[in-house]
């Protein structure tokens, strides 16, 4: 019995360097200076609180998992189950993103990364059980097991991948670093905001003050579309 306590607590303890990532990745998406992010207690009751999102999140899918075996006998039912799984990998991503990101983002800019990730990572969920259930289960016993390995790696890979996108997705969305040039110089206003809050991002102390500034104007929207414009066609 002690050993089982202590082998649980263990593995909670390990657990929380997933949720350190994820709270250092969030803080690198948003481009937050030093005071703005969590010490270490925070940290810590943030990581357990994502391990508890995670972990609700995962008995729910799975539970809808086993439901939807029931579409395949039953179209409506079938349907159902996605978009059940749907609406809870959105809820899940939300509250994910909320126990990583610090209270100085608001959760309303939270929501479209939400809602991106929550939908792919169905789409992900449903080809990965598509392969299992087709593809690896005809293999051999050796090349089956193999397969299986490298595909669960890669659907990791994917899965972490595709949360950091959704992230990103809601620090454009709310700072509004968009258009970027793809070519510079000329910066745009989103380059030099995006550049700008690299640069603050930096700041360690209270007391500390970072401040930026560019000796050439920025390139209105229009000068950008147009510039796009001329670069394609000298492209051509």
């Amino acid at each position: 019995m002690v050993g089982l306590v202590v082998g649980v607590l263990g593995l909670l303890w390990g657990s929380t360097g997933l949720a350190q990532s994820g709270l250092f990745s969030m803080s690198q998406v948003w481009n937050l200076p030093g005071p703005d992010r969590p010490n270490y207690f925070s940290r810590l009751g943030r990581s357990f609180g994502f391990l508890v999102v995670l972990g609700l999140g995962i008995v729910v899918t799975t539970g809808l998992a086993s439901f939807g075996t029931f579409g395949r006998h039953n179209m409506a039912l079938g349907i159902l189950a996605e978009v059940l799984a749907v609406a809870v990998n959105v809820a899940t991503y939300f509250g994910a993103f909320r126990v990583l990101t610090p209270k100085v983002v608001h959760s309303r800019q939270l929501v479209p990364g939400a809602i991106l990730g929550g939908v792919l990572w169905t789409v992900l969920q449903a080809i990965g059980g598509y392969l299992i259930g087709h593809d690896l289960k005809n293999d051999s016993v050796t090349y089956g097991v193999f397969a299986a390995v490298l595909g669960l790696v890669a659907w990791i890979y994917l899965g972490s991948e595709l949360m950091i996108y959704a992230a990103e997705l809601n620090t454009v969305l709310a700072r509004r670093l968009w258009p970027r040039g793809m070519v510079q110089p000329p910066l745009t206003h989103a380059d030099q905001r995006s550049l700008a809050l690299q640069a603050t991002q930096n700041q360690r102390r209270p007391e500390q003050e970072v401040s930026v500034r560019f000796t050439t104007p920025a390139m209105s929207q229009r000068e950008w579309l147009s510039s796009q414009a001329n670069h394609n066609s000298e492209a051509r």
